[in-house]
């Protein structure tokens, strides 16, 4: 806060006081989780709520990677165990300085695979509950074995 004395005239004199423009999150941004099969937009968390007490709040987002030894922006599809969190620069309409707010970081995971053991594009299995299609190669159940494959 800044201070200031002023003089009204016929001996009077009183104090001002201005108040400092601040941005404050009303609500955190939260990072939402991604597998190695996703890209940025498909994140699901939010992205924060923002007051200021001089105008109406802007928000930049932007999604951050973990090089190893510092935050770095990112665009990149993520790949598994890339280390990712967002960042959220916020000012308002009449250039209140801006604050960065940050969420919790997540690591990347691998996308799920096929349920019950299916394989399909050149693999093998040896499962009891492998369905197996085109060509491929089943060493326990040959009935469930279409278009051309083999049982061992």
């Amino acid at each position: 806060m800044a201070y200031g004395n002023f003089t009204l005239g016929l001996g009077l004199t009183g104090n001002s006081v201005s108040v400092a423009q601040i941005i404050t999150a009303t609500t955190a941004p939260v990072m939402g989780a991604l597998t190695d099969a996703q890209v940025l937009a498909d994140e699901t968390g939010t992205d924060g709520v923002y007051a200021s007490t001089a105008g109406t709040p802007i928000a930049t987002l932007t999604y951050q990677l973990w090089n190893g030894s510092s935050w770095a922006t990112t665009v990149a599809a993520p790949v598994e165990n890339d280390v990712i969190r967002k960042s959220v620069s916020v000012t308002d309409n009449v250039g209140t300085p801006a604050r960065v707010f940050t969420s919790d970081s997540i690591t990347v995971t691998a996308a799920a695979g096929l349920a019950n053991g299916d394989v399909f594009d050149g693999g093998t299995a040896a499962s009891s509950n492998t369905n197996i299609a085109d060509g491929l190669t089943a060493a326990s159940r040959p009935t469930d074995i279409a278009d051309g494959g083999t049982a061992v």
